[in-house]
């Protein structure tokens, strides 16, 4: 008989098979956790476009407010970047490393999956470091 490991006895003991990888649903099917994020983004953008990804300070000043973030902005603006970088720097087979010297705000998230998807890589040079 196979071993069981902690988390199979725990599924077993309180009979909950959702949480068995890979993970799935039973709607369409996904495999949860086997997908790469440029496409889980993509994803959620044209599925639930108004869905909140995150919120940012319109100023430096945190009683100015927040602006939301939408999935659909947020894809949006990793295509746009996606595009420059490809229509810059060319498509790369060879993942060629691009530096971001910046602060870790929504502007790094946004360079790091479209350098994914225009096939770079991403080298964070924090200005603080």
């Amino acid at each position: 008989m196979e071993k069981m490991t902690q988390l199979d006895k725990m599924l077993a003991d309180t009979k909950v098979d959702a949480l068995r990888l890979p993970y799935t649903n039973e709607e369409n099917s996904v495999k949860f956790g086997q997908r790469l994020l440029p496409t889980l983004i993509d994803e959620i953008a044209q599925s639930d476009p108004k869905r909140l990804l995150g919120m940012m300070p319109r100023t430096a000043v945190p009683e100015d407010g927040f602006v939301d973030i939408t999935y659909r902005g947020f894809a949006t603006a990793v295509n746009a970047c996606a595009w420059w970088l490809d229509a810059h720097l060319g498509r790369n087979a060879n993942h060629q490393t691009i530096a971001y010297i910046g602060r870790l705000d929504m502007l790094y998230h946004i360079v790091t999956i479209a350098a994914l998807k225009a096939g770079h890589t991403v080298w964070s040079t924090l200005p603080f470091d």
